[in-house]
């Protein structure tokens, strides 16, 4: 019965806080990208032969 109470509680918990959470999201642009930082990080693409 105690992890049934534990969850009953987290289930609770859960539901008081989700109005008030807010998401975010975080977006990451190619372009941005220095060629200087690819080659020192290692993620240059190079042609093919």
């Amino acid at each position: 019965m105690f992890f049934v109470w534990v969850l009953l509680g987290t289930a609770v918990l859960f539901v008081i806080v989700t109005p008030f959470y807010k998401g975010r999201t975080y977006l990451q642009d190619q372009a941005e990208a220095s060629v200087e930082a690819e080659t020192t990080v290692g993620f240059a693409v190079q042609p093919e032969p």
